[in-house]
């Protein structure tokens, strides 16, 4: 089949810092619950990215990495500390670059927001967490410096490893989040009490990184612009905290929510199917017998704010994005400059390669959410490939309290 999308604007060759980009479509950071319980890579948390990496995306986001142990998510992510294999995180690198893909380490702490029990979390305020109900000590001085110093000594690890940049996660509800939001921000000292000290941790954060890595590496944020909750951080807030990163280098921006009430307000269910997809697929079994379409792109509107607000920084859209036709139109509009997929890569880890040989307009999944119900049990698929996995996931939900 010929290469009909070779030549279109999705498949346009660009430059951000020192990575050399083939195409615009990425992979957007996606837990794998595929480390060991320590943290470290292992031989099919090597095999889940080597898929990815040959189907030839423009760019790897790996999972979020924590950066200390008491930043830990979810059982069996990934880890970037000092007690890491340093070896282990050498081959992963080597094995998606052998495919001649960049790949970007993540890096996150979680916060209060934790799936790992008895663990001692800590975040700017005592607020207990509005989705796992954790409650974590509030942080002292001396930790918030020890949190933003690890930042940095994970990124030095991962220039050892041969990473090809850095992204951080601020957004989402996690620690970043925390500090960034009125709402899970009730501190008075200088971290916290007015727009310019919420500002604070995460630019200390990106600083530190930044004078670990240097200027010339690839250093992105996903960033929370706004909170899902009318009463906590506006979108003029997160929009000026985008502009301050801006003024101090920040590469690339990935907007999303801030702070969430449950993971579907960022991971949204059936997100870019139309009411025959939902028929065909047997969707509108689990959408309450609903035969609806629901837009693609569902953090668009972010991506317009930083756009309205001269925000020059090249933008990555996040979220539901699910068409060549979409992609192509949101390029047209200059609303973004790339795309980042989550869900997709997991129903089709060669997604990149069926656009660039026109195989593919639209892609399979239909974001039914099986797939991240399994987060911290399972390494991450597409459970409805098979009747068999099918039959497994309902057995698995019936038995095992997953996520809201």
């Amino acid at each position: 089949m010929p290469n009909i999308e070779t030549n279109s604007s999705l498949f346009q060759k660009t430059t951000i810092a020192n990575i050399n980009l083939k195409n615009k479509i990425f992979r957007a950071a996606t837990s794998e619950t595929a480390a060991s319980k320590f943290g470290d890579v292992t031989d099919k948390l090597i095999h889940f990215y080597e898929k990815i990496a040959f189907g030839k995306p423009g760019l790897i986001f790996t999972g979020h990495m924590y950066i200390e142990p008491s930043g830990q998510y979810a059982p069996f992510q990934l880890g970037i500390t000092a007690k890491n294999d340093i070896n282990k995180l050498r081959e992963l690198v080597r094995t998606v670059r052998s495919s001649d893909v960049p790949i970007v380490a993540e890096l996150s702490h979680c916060g209060s927001q934790s799936m790992i029990k008895n663990l001692k979390t800590k975040a700017p305020s005592v607020l207990q967490n509005i989705i796992y109900g954790v409650q974590p000590a509030e942080m002292t001085e001396d930790q918030i410096w020890d949190v933003i110093n690890n930042f940095g000594l994970s990124a030095g690890i991962a220039m050892e490893a041969g990473f090809d940049g850095i992204h951080l996660h601020g957004g989402n509800g996690y620690l970043i989040s925390q500090f960034s939001s009125p709402i899970t921000n009730k501190r008075e000292d200088k971290w916290g009490g007015s727009q310019e000290n919420r500002d604070r941790f995460i630019v200390e954060v990106y600083k530190k990184v930044r004078k670990t890595i240097g200027y010339k590496i690839f250093l992105s944020a996903r960033v929370g612009i706004e909170d899902s909750q009318s009463d906590g951080l506006s979108i003029q807030e997160g929009v000026e905290r985008v502009k301050k990163l801006e003024t101090l280098g920040l590469d690339t921006v990935e907007p999303t929510y801030n702070l969430m009430t449950t993971y579907k307000e960022n991971i949204r269910p059936f997100a870019g199917i139309t009411k025959f997809i939902s028929l065909k697929s047997g969707i509108f079994l689990f959408d309450s017998f609903r035969l609806k379409s629901r837009p693609e792109g569902y953090y668009l509107k972010l991506l317009n704010e930083l756009k309205n607000y001269g925000i020059k920084l090249p933008r990555i859209l996040v979220g539901g994005v699910r068409s060549t036709d979409f992609m192509k139109e949101v390029l047209g509009k200059k609303n973004a400059e790339y795309f980042a997929l989550s869900r997709p890569f997991i129903r089709e880890p060669d997604l990149t390669e069926k656009i660039r040989t026109g195989k593919i307009d639209r892609v399979d999944c239909v974001s039914c959410n099986m797939c991240f119900k399994h987060e911290g049990y399972h390494i991450s698929k597409c459970w409805r490939k098979d009747i068999i996995s099918i039959v497994q996931h309902l057995v698995f939900s019936f038995y095992n309290k997953i996520n809201n």
